[in-house]
């Protein structure tokens, strides 16, 4: 009995640390839940706490006089910057290296000038640029690349063609294969131009306030300035001034289309006999006419003796000085020589009556020698000058798939040896190409050959002295005249300048005084000073000398009259629109020193070759 009441009590005891043990989970789960509602009691507290503390800081910072408040706004901002510096590396970039291609351009054209004008106009885009950045920073960073490429670009124009961007430089696009030797720099230069300028432009921090000083302070100093400098040292005026004459010249061809000018104003009826012929083994001798590609006189003349061979020929010559071109570039130049006259469009066809025609007429075979056969622009305009026939090389080793001079000038052996079998009198017009601006030679070198210019220059002057020297050695030498020119001067560009600024200083990029001899067996040397006169001159000087004279529309006359001019367009330079004047050798673009009447002229003579 006593053990069966003791296993109870045990039973008893058993059922209650049961019932205790099922009561434990409920427990902890209370527990847990309790602890969580704890935490998100603290954190409700802890947010109210928060928002309580920054209500009065607000509350504070509204109250702050404006001082403190800007105080306040500055550490906002060296916050919100901590990781980039207040003015971005790449806006440095951009302005270091507008800064230093303007210092190039200022050196290498002696004009400080440039320098002032350029640095003024790099602030005002950056000031202009953050003035905008602070309402669109999408429109900002547009303007100030747009800005920033346009500026650079004018810039890196002028230290390469020591002029900025120009209406001569824009219709003479159709030949910017002629530029292949520095074709790689140029490239190169064009892209580091656009990555540049395309750079992310990044916000300044500072006040709103200082940009519209620095804009309103540059304004009025550019303004100042432009009534002590010449607005053409600021590259983004060149813009408007590129545009400026873009408008000039469409209202030009208006007006010239509108012209109802006769052509007999510009009638003469026949070449003044200023000289008398010399003596040849028949009366109607051969004659060649060169046009060497962009040579001016001072070149001939250089110290360093880089064309001996054509300064000898000078010296035992009819050598013509004092002589200046009348256009730029070729294609006006070539034309306007042979037909002595001016050229609107390098397209335009002339029909008037010109040098080759009259040649023609008294019993002559004419003859064009084409260097450039693959270039299908020029060999088109080529075949618009009138003469019997156009011949085109078939070697073409030079730049721009042109004949090299060495081959341009045993091709024009070769066809003046043809057409003396022919038993007529021949007139042979070759033009050379392997001086162009930018180009090197394969053949002749100067010196240790690293200059390009003084390359190309020495090795044309070799092939004419051995073009010379087969020529005396041939049948030719007997009845044959050479008259050695060039289409225009040469262009006062960067390796110019670097190479003969120093001993020949230039004061217009495309007009500069040029060579103009008259060659043969029986000649007697003559210096004759023209005084001014130019190439519109070259036709009826040769017509003179060969006693030959026909009706003409001429605006040159000879110059075996020395510096006695007959026309006013005898010193003056027209191209695209731009114009100057030679007279005395004194060359001015002052257009108050072109005479009115003059231009109203140029102009009717435009209207009237073209019907």
């Amino acid at each position: 009995m006593g053990k069966s009441k003791k296993r109870k009590k045990t039973n008893k005891s058993t059922k209650k640390t049961k019932k205790v043990t099922n009561k434990v989970p409920v427990q902890d789960e209370e527990l847990k839940e309790n602890k969580d509602n704890a935490t998100k009691d603290v954190e409700e507290k802890n947010t109210i706490d928060s928002v309580k503390k920054e209500e009065p800081q607000k509350e504070n910072i509204e109250n702050t006089p404006k001082e403190k408040t800007d105080i306040i706004c500055t550490e906002s901002s060296k916050e919100k910057y901590k990781n980039d510096k207040h003015i971005s590396y790449w806006n440095l970039v951009k302005v270091l290296f507008s800064l230093c291609i303007t210092v190039i351009a200022s050196i290498i054209s002696s004009e400080p000038r440039y320098f002032v004008m350029g640095t003024l106009e790099i602030v005002l885009i950056f000031a202009f640029t953050d003035l905008i950045h602070k309402k669109n920073r999408i429109a900002a960073n547009i303007f100030n690349s747009v800005l920033n490429f346009m500026y650079n670009l004018e810039v890196v124009i002028l230290i390469f063609g020591s002029t900025f961007l120009s209406r001569v430089m824009l219709t003479n696009l159709s030949s910017i294969e002629d530029l292949e030797g520095r074709a790689a720099l140029y490239i190169t230069a064009a892209v580091v131009i656009v990555l540049i300028s395309c750079l992310k432009y990044k916000e300044n921090t500072h006040d709103v306030r200082i940009s519209k000083v620095i804009i309103v302070g540059g304004i009025f100093i550019q303004t100042m300035l432009f009534m002590y400098f010449d607005i053409t040292c600021s590259p983004l005026w060149g813009y408007y001034t590129l545009i400026e004459d873009e408008v000039t010249y469409y209202t030009l061809m208006k007006d010239i289309r509108n012209n109802n000018a006769d052509k007999h104003e510009f009638y003469n009826d026949g070449i003044e006999d200023v000289v008398a012929a010399d003596e040849f083994s028949s009366n109607k001798p051969n004659v060649i006419l060169i046009f060497t590609e962009g040579l001016s006189q001072n070149i001939v003349l250089d110290k360093r003796n880089i064309m001996p061979n054509v300064k000898a020929y000078e010296e035992k010559s009819i050598n013509f000085t004092g002589y200046y071109n009348h256009t730029f570039a070729t294609y006006r130049g070539i034309i306007g020589q042979l037909f002595s006259g001016y050229q609107n469009k390098n397209l335009d066809e002339n029909h008037l009556i010109s040098i080759q025609s009259i040649m023609k007429d008294n019993g002559y075979v004419t003859c064009f020698l084409n260097t450039e056969p693959k270039n299908k622009e020029f060999t088109r305009y080529a075949k618009k000058l009138g003469f019997d026939e156009v011949v085109s090389g078939k070697k073409t080793s030079g730049a721009a798939r042109t004949m090299s001079d060495k081959q341009a000038y045993e091709e024009l052996f070769a066809q003046a040896k043809r057409l003396t079998g022919i038993n007529k009198p021949f007139f042979i017009t070759m033009y050379t190409f392997g001086t162009h601006v930018s180009l090197d030679t394969k053949n002749e070198e100067y010196g240790d050959g690293t200059n390009n210019v003084l390359n190309r220059f020495y090795n044309v002057d070799f092939q004419f002295g051995k073009f010379m020297e087969e020529f005396e050695k041939s049948e030719l030498f007997d009845n044959t005249i050479i008259v050695f020119t060039t289409d225009h001067c040469s262009y006062s560009d960067l390796d110019y300048i670097s190479t003969f600024d120093d001993v020949h200083e230039r004061t217009y990029t495309m007009l500069d005084d040029m060579p103009l001899f008259i060659y043969h067996k029986n000649i007697k040397h003559e210096d004759i000073e023209v005084d001014g006169r130019n190439s519109l001159c070259l036709a009826p000087t040769i017509l003179d000398y060969l006693d030959i004279s026909a009706p003409n529309y001429f605006l040159g006359s000879s110059l075996f009259s020395g510096v006695e001019s007959k026309t006013e367009f005898e010193y003056a330079y027209q191209s695209e629109i731009n114009y100057c004047t030679t007279r005395n050798k004194v060359l001015s673009t002052n257009i108050e020193d072109f005479d009115e009447g003059l231009k109203e002229k140029i102009l009717d003579y435009y209207a009237v070759c073209s019907q």
